[in-house]
């Protein structure tokens, strides 16, 4: 973790912070007539952002949420050692946060498709409704509501993510020619680029995603109904 770039208020840090000790609410004005009668030359401005970043009472830079939240859900061996360190460090002081780091941990795992995911899906939702983390339990919450797909995710290989591939391509087509070809020239684009797709092998066997394949590589089309709706879904009709 970076260290504080030196500043003109370094030298009255230890003067601050018996100050903030003693009266945590002291005014910032009061503070700053304190220490230029102490000889400090700087602006308010620049005291307001030493406080308020938390440099009296530290000597490094504070983790941004946003930062601890990425090391909570990157695998542990893609961490570095000073970040697995640091982790540690913030989480282990804190035991919603050791809670949280090991309930996210246990889920990551079950995104591996396994039949005795089933089990270890309910011992995680007893776990996480055990813990003290309400945000946690709405998760759960909305994990009954639909508890057939999500148990179907967790422990079956099939998913659509090569449906919802090929309606992204054929979306990002449109939008790239709209106004400025035809319906004959946008079929080709997409029959072409249908062309090069393939099937990953260990999940040919999806029905959805092969009869998408076909879909978009049918050899004789008639007649293309192209449309659009409020989320901008295409309708493609083939007649033969």
């Amino acid at each position: 973790m970076p260290a504080y770039r030196p500043t003109l208020v370094d030298p009255y840090r230890d003067h601050l912070r018996r100050r903030r000790e003693a009266d945590p609410a002291a005014p910032v004005l009061e503070l700053l007539t304190e220490i230029r009668s102490l000889g400090y030359t700087g602006s308010q401005n620049l005291l307001y952002r030493y406080i308020t970043q938390g440099r009296v009472e530290a000597d490094r830079l504070a983790v941004s949420p946003r930062r601890l939240t990425s090391m909570i859900l990157t695998r542990p061996a893609a961490l570095s050692g000073d970040q697995r360190h640091l982790l540690n460090e913030l989480t282990t002081t804190c035991p919603e946060m050791n809670a949280l780091v090991g309930l996210v941990g246990s889920f990551a795992a079950l995104l591996t498709p396994a039949a005795e995911n089933v089990r270890l899906l309910d011992t995680w939702i007893a776990d996480a409704r055990a813990a003290d983390l309400p945000h946690l339990h709405a998760f759960t919450r909305g994990i009954d509501f639909d508890y057939q797909a999500v148990q179907a995710a967790v422990t079956l290989s099939y998913h659509n993510g090569g449906t919802e591939g090929v309606n992204t391509k054929t979306k990002r087509i449109m939008r790239q020619m709209h106004g400025r070809a035809g319906f004959h020239l946008l079929r080709h684009r997409i029959r072409d680029r249908a062309v090069g797709l393939t099937v990953p092998a260990a999940r040919s066997s999806r029905p959805a995603i092969l009869a998408s394949m076909t879909f978009f590589t049918a050899p004789r089309w008639s007649s293309w109904n192209l449309g659009s709706s409020g989320s901008e879904t295409w309708v493609l009709d083939a007649m033969n």
